[in-house]
């Protein structure tokens, strides 16, 4: 990709005596300028007189030599794009990935549906990401719209660092207003109901029940990952996949649960396989969903399980930094969304004040 200037060439035009200029297009004033020898176009404002202050301010630019604006590449949205997605499929996890690119899948349809195909980089404004936001959410909900906001605020953080563009235009989109949900979890009998009708998945849904993993860690644990001497299982990033955070942590394993372990085939290096005898996939999410349907129990699926496991510590009295790092939260506040659950531990704490 060669250098060009931030903004898009006007070729086949001879320079005029003035350095810069102003021109309307539709309801847009755009500003063209010679910079070193070649003419380019920068759209500015709604606004004639903002235009003209903008004009003049350039040509003092130029004029001492400090405009910049050859120092910036000026791709298309599409190849820009693809050159993000190279980079984050090697730097993220899979799952990463496909949100990513899908996120920009949708932006791009949204671009070509406008009749603006594949415009450069810097002709992609706030109101461009606004209005791709209201489009949005008429289909999905606001959380959802909000993680494709960030997705496109961390594309534009790459354009940036690529030296494609100066500012990140999605910075400026105010992100929707969320309602926080509390956690669902299964009560103790409802427990009891689920293991005693597991339809062979017992193993697995103590496991998830005992520890509080996240799917894509049950499912890539390896048996070189548990110590039964030390009673603990490690969670950490393999060559094919990543942890949720990047950092590894110890979870301890009780003597039920290692005896439950002890007891499966190691037929491979993965401790969890399927009927076909291969790590599971994406089918897991589906038999338990099926389960759901049979016994009975509603909201049942995986992250309900590890929402179980987070709750009744909670409710057990365990501190909440302590269940942040069995949790393996990067952040505590994540945390907190359990901390209703134990107004009675917190009433005994303030119980314990000498005075």
């Amino acid at each position: 990709m060669t250098k060009k200037a931030i903004f898009a060439f006007l070729p086949g035009q001879e320079k005029e005596e003035k350095m810069a200029s102003i021109y309307k297009r539709g309801n847009i004033w755009y500003l063209s300028a010679y910079v070193n020898g070649r003419r380019v176009r920068k759209r500015v404002a709604r606004s004639k007189k903002l235009s003209e202050l903008a004009r003049q301010e350039i040509e003092v630019k130029i004029a001492k030599g400090d405009l910049g604006w050859e120092e910036l590449e000026d791709p298309s949205f599409d190849d820009v794009k693809e050159k993000y997605l190279q980079y984050v499929e090697g730097n993220t996890r899979p799952t990463t990935f496909v949100r990513y690119k899908e996120t920009l899948q949708h932006f791009t349809d949204f671009l070509r549906s406008n009749g603006s195909g594949s415009p450069r980089v810097s002709h992609i404004s706030f109101e461009t990401i606004e209005n791709y936001k209201q489009e949005r959410i008429k289909t999905l909900r606001p959380s959802t719209v909000n993680v494709e906001l960030k997705a496109l605020r961390i594309f534009y953080n790459f354009v940036i660092k690529c030296q494609c563009a100066r500012e990140n235009p999605a910075n400026k989109v105010t992100f929707y207003r969320e309602a926080e949900k509390k956690p669902t979890f299964l009560k103790k009998e409802e427990i009891d109901h689920l293991l005693k009708n597991s339809n062979g998945l017992y193993p697995i849904l103590y496991t998830f029940l005992k520890t509080g993993l996240r799917k894509s860690e049950l499912i890539n644990l390896r048996w070189d990952d548990l110590d039964f001497q030390r009673k603990c299982a490690t969670v950490e990033s393999k060559k094919s996949w990543h942890t949720k955070t990047g950092k590894s942590r110890q979870i301890p394993l009780d003597d039920d649960l290692l005896n439950v372990l002890r007891k499966l085939p190691r037929t491979s290096e993965y401790i969890f396989l399927n009927t076909n005898g291969r790590k599971y996939d994406y089918h897991l999410n589906e038999r338990v969903k099926k389960l759901e349907e049979c016994i009975g129990i509603r909201n049942l699926t995986l992250h309900t399980l590890r929402h179980t496991f987070i709750s009744h510590l909670v409710m057990s009295g365990v501190d909440l930094v302590t269940v942040k790092e069995l949790a393996g939260h990067s952040d505590i506040k994540t945390t907190m969304r359990y901390a209703h659950l134990a107004p009675e531990h917190l009433r005994k704490s303030i119980g314990k004040l000498p005075y």
